[in-house]
């Protein structure tokens, strides 16, 4: 009975995770936490570039047909100059993803989706909660083996997984100059590589990111920018994590009150504490409008 309750209380959860979050635009700084002198107000023109990853999160949301012809409705005409590399995932066991150029900043950006609540599997995904060493055909390298104490979360290493290859395949397609633009006939050779998600895709694209950063040439910017993303690792994995994507290139973007960012919790495992912590930098979206640098603080306390 107690672990039926845990289960529909994380779904419950889950649920407030996988639904859109609100997006509250630039505000007018009258917001309390002002008052607090340890965290920046960003400037519109940093909101202004997270703002357009932000959206491409949102697309790991619509339908393979959708996306096929990059129609999607509103969001799909905001997001106009784009072309689709590649996509794949099944909604369930494997979520959904693809991956895009965007012409106006001659950006790779892939998208993942997040749990998906139409599917018991996806919703698991979530709840394989125990921590395991990265998978050592896809990380390579004595920062990640597992002398270093670095453990990740089981289900989104799962996940990663099935993707990962592919996805490196089109990425270095189209920052090498093998891919056309179908309709323009120029050689695509994107400058920049961006990997977005929300919630579970957030966790995703975050080892994506990593692994991606380890792969490309170094003078190919790697960034992730994810959405209401739990955590992933454990501290070890946290430290590798800022090693490899510097801090300011890993920005997580939280709105006040969700508590996926703060799970999983610490659990006691097969007589194993098992410590989760957050990586890169945070940006905080309150409900006055403004948006907040915490820097690497994990999650941020307001009052």
């Amino acid at each position: 009975m107690f672990r039926l309750f845990v289960v529909v209380a994380l779904g419950l959860a889950l649920q407030v995770a996988a639904a859109p979050s609100p997006y509250y635009g630039p505000g007018n700084n009258t917001s309390i936490l002002s008052k607090r002198d340890s965290v920046d107000l960003l400037d519109s023109e940093t909101i202004d570039e997270a703002t357009n990853w932000l959206q491409f999160s949102r697309t790991g949301y619509c339908t393979k047909t959708q996306l096929i012809n990059w129609d999607c409705g509103e969001l799909c005409q905001e997001l106009s100059d784009v072309m689709v590399l590649a996509m794949g995932g099944d909604g369930d066991r494997h979520p959904n993803w693809h991956v895009v150029y965007q012409e106006s900043t001659e950006a790779v950006v892939i998208v993942h989706q997040g749990t998906n609540l139409k599917h018991a599997r996806s919703v698991l995904i979530d709840l394989h909660t125990g921590q395991q060493i990265m998978d050592p055909s896809l990380f390579i390298g004595q920062r990640f083996a597992e002398e270093t104490g670095v453990k990740i979360h089981e289900g989104f290493s799962a996940v990663h997984g099935m993707s990962a290859r592919q996805i490196y395949v089109t990425v270095n397609d189209a920052i090498s100059g093998s891919l056309r633009h179908p309709t323009k006939g120029y050689q695509i050779r994107a400058k920049e590589v961006v990997v977005t998600g929300y919630s579970q895709g957030g966790a995703i694209a975050i080892l994506d990111a990593i692994y991606l950063r380890t792969r490309l040439p170094q003078d190919i910017p790697v960034r992730a920018v994810t959405v209401g993303t739990p955590k992933i690792g454990n501290d070890a994995f946290a430290r590798m994590a800022d090693e490899v994507l510097d801090p300011e290139m890993n920005v997580r973007i939280v709105n006040k009150h969700d508590v996926i960012p703060r799970l999983p919790a610490k659990l006691i495992r097969r007589g194993h504490h098992l410590r989760w912590t957050q990586c890169g930098v945070e940006y905080h979206v309150d409900p006055a409008g403004d948006w907040w640098n915490c820097g690497t603080k994990e999650n941020c306390e307001w009052g």
